[in-house]
């Protein structure tokens, strides 16, 4: 072997070492789950007693991504973001008169100012009227059957003006996860849960753009069309890269044979369910429980079937860093157990789950490198990379020595 035919080899292999994290080759999966769940650090969910299935299940059996990170703040963007690569301009979270979404903080709003409206009327405050304590009791005594669907969530506080806003343009035209899967022949799918209780679905269970494309916006009964980035694009009439209503559906219609499965789908829980609503203690428990009576039959399944489940948030608690839980489960084929610290947003998310399904990346995602991989693998890209540049380093030596 020549001198410079040695180290051409070694140099080739090194290079293919340093790049293979960034690389997605076969296997590729033919399911994968995404779980979205709600406003909760890493800290939260990681090494917390309280969430049996992700500690006990879920992180044991798959690769957790201890840096992993939202992009912003409130919920609404970072749905988008996680959809489209782009917020869409969409800065806000979507609350809007009609838009209700914490009903336990609104009817407590207006009993207080009930109360001192009736004080300020019985003390003959001018400009209080019976008319006006009336139309107050009306609003609370409208709200208040409403209040059982939710509670309080921890750091909400009334909707402000400010935020009595909806995306203005939907449906969207620009490029998204479903339109990039479709385009390469692949499927797409979210299921909402509560779609349908919050009369936002049909019979059949598919979105309903007639109410959610309504610059009103729906009541929000569990279900939260900021939580919903698919149905910013859904269009009775798709054009471009709008999807069609069958790509928005309530969770109810979550297939139970999993053969049946999209190529990617994405759950978006209820805002009880996905630890939103309540105390941060109580949205840990009531996440991680649903997680365990819902998707623990599909992991069981992926293991053996070539497929993936990937469960993150949106975002955090609003404390320092926007850290968030990502952990990736499923069949030891597709992802290696462990850890990894490759810091990842969710425009990686998004880049792999459109470039492994050979799909065009869409916006800032095209900017990300993707969840590492060695041959389709979904892995810990760390010490692998260093084991193995070090064995292309001694063949380097021994080209040499051999020269």
């Amino acid at each position: 072997m020549s001198r410079l035919s040695g180290f051409t080899a070694a140099a080739l292999l090194a290079t293919t070492v340093l790049t293979a994290g960034a690389v997605q080759a076969s296997p590729v999966p033919d399911h994968i789950v995404v779980v979205m769940l709600e406003n909760h650090d890493f800290s939260q969910f990681v090494g917390n007693a309280s969430a049996p299935f992700i500690n006990n299940t879920l992180i044991p059996q798959g690769l957790l991504y201890t840096n992993s990170y939202a992009i912003e703040h409130p919920s609404q963007p970072n749905y988008l973001d996680f959809f489209s690569g782009s917020n869409q301009g969409v800065t806000n979270s979507n609350a809007t008169p009609g838009n209700t979404y914490n009903f336990p903080a609104i009817y407590a709003y207006l009993q207080g100012q009930i109360t001192a409206y009736q004080a300020a009327l019985t003390s003959g405050t001018a400009g209080y009227t019976p008319a006006g304590l009336a139309g107050l009791q009306a609003k609370a005594a409208a709200i208040k059957p409403y209040v059982a669907y939710g509670t309080l969530a921890t750091g909400d506080a009334f909707p402000a003006p400010k935020n009595f806003n909806i995306p203005a343009t939907v449906p969207f035209t620009t490029p998204n996860l479903g339109s990039s899967l479709a385009n390469a022949g692949k499927s797409f799918t979210e299921f909402a849960e509560g779609l349908a209780a919050a009369g936002a679905a049909d019979s059949n269970g598919y979105a309903n753009p007639a109410v959610l494309n309504n610059s009103a916006d729906p009541l929000q009964v569990g279900y939260a069309h900021r939580h919903d980035p698919a149905s910013d694009w859904i269009s009775a009439t798709p054009a471009g890269n709008q999807l069609p209503v069958s790509d928005v559906q309530d969770f109810g219609n979550f297939p139970t044979d999993f053969s049946n499965l999209p190529n990617v789908a994405l759950v978006v829980p209820n805002t009880i369910n996905d630890g939103h609503d309540g105390t941060a203690a109580q949205g840990v428990v009531n996440a991680d429980t649903w997680l365990a009576n819902n998707l623990a039959g599909y992991l069981a399944w992926a293991k053996t079937h070539n497929s993936l489940l990937i469960v993150t948030t949106d975002e955090n608690d609003f404390s320092a860093g926007n850290h968030i839980l990502t952990v990736v489960d499923g069949d030891p084929n597709l992802v290696q157990q462990g850890t990894t610290n490759q810091h990842i947003t969710h425009f990686d998310v998004l880049k792999t789950l459109e470039t492994i399904n050979g799909g065009t990346c869409t916006a800032a995602a095209c900017d990300a490198t993707g969840l590492a991989a060695v041959n389709g693998q979904f892995t810990v890209p760390e010490p692998m990379s260093l084991t193995l540049l070090a064995g292309a380093l001694g063949m380097l030596g021994l080209a040499r020595r051999r020269c």
